[in-house]
């Protein structure tokens, strides 16, 4: 290929003499900035470079265009309504991303992130594939507005940890249309419990946030695996969980592993058909893709909000009424919030009654008791049970959508 002090002249034509990872490093090194382009067994790319950076991943004409996909498959386009965008893309001769932001089909941030989503799933594959052949065009980039950069370093060093870790990940999830349910036993515990309180085994990996088996001194649950868990509906495949969930494949398979060692799930069928696609709505669309915040936040709010507070000090809470009975319950009215937007996110709507958060293990019956003071919990559902009204005594009722 020629010696190492001509690499770059080198990759002025196509080459397949280094791998994926050692082109890309080359970059890096040499801070190149310019358009690599990629050819495979799965498809043919160029990948747009700025100082170190990606800010680029173009899918060559007439290829499955696999962001399409991905906004199917997760909810955010119907069919119907992608077949409306490729009309207008091909009209007004504009990109299908173009076309789609201009029918108000979805925001610019829910496109964003699975923009983002489908580059990482494009270009990790790469770095296991043989027969891959390179380019390298000393032209400009095109600047995609809708991709955050994505350092060079950062994919290399990803790259790196999904071979290591890729095998022993497929030992315990050996096909991604599998299809596993959550235990609902365990959803109190995964909605603010830590891994101490869930059987573990002992694992050996020296970051414990890799570890695929946790071991009794890993006490952290991570948040994917919270994520995972909620979306583990016995109907849904791996495949499509990564989809709807937005974290893509190999971390939903890493989350699962460590959900199968802690006993948290049950496997329902080894290579399934999925579940239909439902149709489009608004709050799954938001709620996917600011999963992190909300699903970290009840789990904070809830579980900080149980750490005892409330239990010691019922013998005062009886005592009090009114204005000051209210404050002390609000932390009661919190935890009830948190539960209510579990179930949501379980079934897709609000319950007909509070009981139901019991009934489905999310909240304890003392959560929504309070028989012991003088105010009474006031809650009502609209008629799609897509909202909910709560309030206590003579406090003012909030809407919460």
């Amino acid at each position: 290929m020629g010696e190492k002090s001509d690499e770059l002249q080198a990759l002025d034509s196509p080459r397949q003499s280094w791998s994926f990872a050692e082109v890309l490093r080359l970059m890096y090194d040499k801070e190149r900035t310019g358009i690599l382009d990629v050819s495979g067994l799965s498809g043919q790319w160029e990948i747009h470079l700025r100082a170190g950076q990606v800010v680029n991943l173009v899918v060559r004409e007439g290829q499955n265009w696999n962001l399409g996909n991905l906004l199917i498959e997760g909810g955010a386009l119907t069919d119907p309504e992608m077949l409306k965008a490729n009309k207008r893309a091909k009209k007004n001769n504009e990109s299908l991303e173009t076309a789609i932001l201009s029918l108000n089909l979805v925001t610019k941030d829910v496109l964003r992130r699975y923009v983002v989503l489908d580059t990482k799933e494009t270009l990790f594959p790469l770095f296991e594939q043989v027969g891959i052949t390179c380019r390298f065009r000393d032209q400009p980039p095109i600047l995609n507005d809708l991709l955050d950069a994505i350092p060079v370093s950062f994919l290399l060093k990803e790259a790196s940890r999904r071979i290591k870790l890729g095998p022993k990940i497929g030992k315990v999830v050996k096909d991604a249309e599998a299809v596993y349910a959550k235990k609902p036993e365990f959803l109190r515990l995964m909605l603010g419990g830590t891994g101490s309180m869930l059987r573990t085994v002992e694992g050996n990996e020296d970051d414990p946030s890799d570890a695929l088996t946790p071991s009794s001194v890993d006490t952290e649950i991570t948040a994917n695996e919270r994520i995972v868990f909620y979306y583990l509906n016995g109907k849904k495949t791996i495949t499509q969980v990564a989809r709807t969930s937005g974290l893509g494949l190999f971390e939903t398979k890493k989350a699962l592993c460590r959900l199968i060692s802690r006993r948290a799930v049950d496997l329902v069928q080894e290579q399934g058909t999925g579940e239909s696609v439902p149709d489009k709505t608004i709050f799954p669309i938001l709620f996917r893709l600011s999963m992190y915040v909300v699903i970290v936040g009840i789990i904070s709010l809830t579980w900080w909000f149980r750490g005892g507070e409330i239990t010691q000090s019922r013998g005062l809470l009886s005592t009090l009424s009114g204005p000051m009975a209210a404050a002390f319950v609000a932390p009661q009215l919190q935890r009830i919030r948190s539960g209510l937007d579990v179930f949501f996110l379980e079934n897709g709507n609000y319950p007909a009654q509070l009981r139901e958060l019991v009934e489905k293990n999310i909240l304890f019956d003392d959560d929504i008791d309070t028989s012991r003071l003088s105010l009474k919990i006031h809650y009502v559902t609209s008629p799609q049970a897509d909202a909910y009204q709560l309030s206590v005594g003579n406090t003012e009722a909030a809407n919460e959508t």
